[in-house]
């Protein structure tokens, strides 16, 4: 079961994650180097505002599902998730996702000051 599991849900970093606004995309990279190069500090991010009719996941066979139901249970909520200015989730949302399971009510954040220029396309 753990070959099929791994199959086709795999580790995966965040490396090869993108954040995707109004046709404009940036690397997860490209956003935590920017969280540095702006010298934010993490603030705290109240989930109550978290939109959950958004769909930040491309999910239409199971083995997406499966996919990103593996992503919310390993993913580490202390990390700080990025937030646009206006306070959109750039990433993180798995982050979220398992937060608001194990009942979480914040989570921390770092707020960027300003966009950077998008880096990339998905």
């Amino acid at each position: 079961m753990s070959k099929l599991l791994d199959r086709i849900a795999p580790e995966e970093s965040f490396g090869n994650s993108y954040a995707s606004s109004c046709g404009d995309t940036w690397s997860a990279e490209l956003l935590y180097k920017e969280v540095e190069r702006q010298k934010i500090k993490s603030e705290c991010f109240e989930l109550k505002y978290v939109n959950t009719s958004e769909s930040p996941f491309r999910m239409d066979r199971l083995c997406d599902y499966i996919y990103h139901a593996r992503r919310i249970l390993n993913a580490d909520y202390s990390i700080p998730i990025i937030v646009s200015p206006l306070g959109g989730i750039l990433d993180g949302y798995h982050r979220v996702a398992h937060a608001i399971l194990d009942g979480k009510t914040r989570i921390r954040c770092y707020r960027l000051k300003e966009m950077p220029e998008p880096d990339g396309s998905e």
